[in-house]
């Protein structure tokens, strides 16, 4: 691959399987160190296993994006580990929707 993202941290969310699961394995192919987050542990564990098996980098943070929390801690766990975040492909759905000032941990309750 061609290395574009070469030094840059992605986190990547509703990684575990699927369209999130491929982006996050076409960031790591591309250079960056990537950071999975999902509900799913098993399946997240095992994503990120599959992507440092190829020879890339990558870690797996819990993290249902319903909770505020939850969301600073994914980017804590990039931090951490790899001592910044460049990037988030943003791809964990849930509803209702609302603009981004006005969506809170509540609003995901409903």
């Amino acid at each position: 691959m061609s290395g574009r993202l070469a030094g840059k941290v992605v986190v990547v969310t509703g990684a575990a399987q699927g369209i999130g699961f491929g982006c996050a394995r076409k960031a790591a192919g591309e250079g960056a160190a990537v950071v999975l987050g999902d509900i799913r542990k098993e399946r997240g564990e095992e994503a990120a296993a599959k992507i440092r098996e190829e020879g890339w980098r990558a870690i797996f943070q819990f993290a249902d994006v319903t909770d505020e929390t939850q969301c600073a801690a994914l980017v804590d766990a990039a931090v951490r580990k790899y001592g910044k975040l460049d990037g988030l492909v943003n791809n964990a759905g849930w509803f209702p929707r609302a603009r981004l000032e006005e969506t809170t941990t509540e609003l995901g309750k409903k």
